[in-house]
């Protein structure tokens, strides 16, 4: 409630409110702001979902706003929170470009979400052994990660490269993947903000999981990557935008190299 009573304080006249689906707090929050004439849209409410099935390392799927239903569409993402993400694009391009009042071109609709991409969102980095990067950074991202791991990529268990801030709820995040895990190399990223990864390392252990500390992000992705391939696993990596980026950079200055 206080979070969303902050976040409403954007909210100016006459403007246009869309918002995914809230907690009954926080909506009420949000429709507390409208005194003034705004407008909102609410995810299951004046739009939603209609269809979804996966296809092609994304989802073909259909979703209905108060103007029209909009079919066949592909969206070439992992996860079924990035079907709530494109809806609620979709609803605030319907507000920004027509005021609500005109539906969008639906070639247009249609070449735009086939280009989505989401960097460090469920991305498969590597196909053997799949590795998946997720920059999963608080117990609501974790569930979305445990749930896309188990739902959308069949993954019962893996190899778990972790290193989160110090500032975030990582014993939760932990509590949540544990099922999932069956190696948890700890890390973590150059930062100041990096939680110590010997602290990670405790409170992980605290909680049954079997660890391995590795100094690096580089270093314990290709720790995790060899024992992935031992064991038949995949590998999954998250906790930190921050680590996302080191790996994502270090990969990307490595083609370069070789392209010199």
């Amino acid at each position: 409630s206080e979070v969303a009573q902050t976040k409403a304080g954007i909210i100016k006249p006459d403007s246009i409110v869309v918002s995914q689906k809230q907690a009954a707090e926080a909506e009420f929050q949000l429709r507390n702001k409208l005194a003034e004439g705004q407008k909102i849209s609410f995810e299951d409410q004046e739009f939603k979902l209609n269809t979804s099935k996966p296809e092609n390392g994304g989802y073909r799927f259909s979703c209905q706003t108060p103007l029209v239903g909009y079919q066949n569409l592909f969206l070439p993402l992992s996860g079924e929170h990035q079907l709530s993400n494109a809806m609620l694009a979709i609803a605030a391009c319907e507000a920004f470009l027509g005021g609500g009042e005109k539906p969008l071109g639906e070639p247009i609709l249609h070449a735009a979400l086939a280009d989505a991409t989401s960097p460090g969102r469920l991305q498969v980095f590597r196909k053997e052994p799949l590795t998946i990067l997720d920059a999963a950074h608080n117990p609501a991202g974790a569930k979305s990660l445990a749930d896309a791991m188990r739902g959308y990529f069949g993954i019962d268990q893996c190899v778990l490269v972790m290193g989160t801030m110090a500032d975030k709820d990582y014993p939760k995040m932990l509590e949540i993947l544990k099922p999932l895990v069956s190696l948890l190399v700890i890390t973590q990223a150059d930062s100041e903000r990096a939680t110590d990864s010997k602290t990670l390392e405790q409170v992980a252990s605290a909680m049954g999981f079997d660890t391995e500390v590795v100094e690096g992000s580089g270093l314990a992705l290709e720790y995790a990557t060899d024992i992935a391939l031992e064991k038949g696993l995949p590998v999954v990596v998250t906790g930190s935008v921050v680590l996302l980026g080191e790996i994502l950079q270090k990969e990307r200055m490595e083609a370069e190299i070789e392209e010199d």
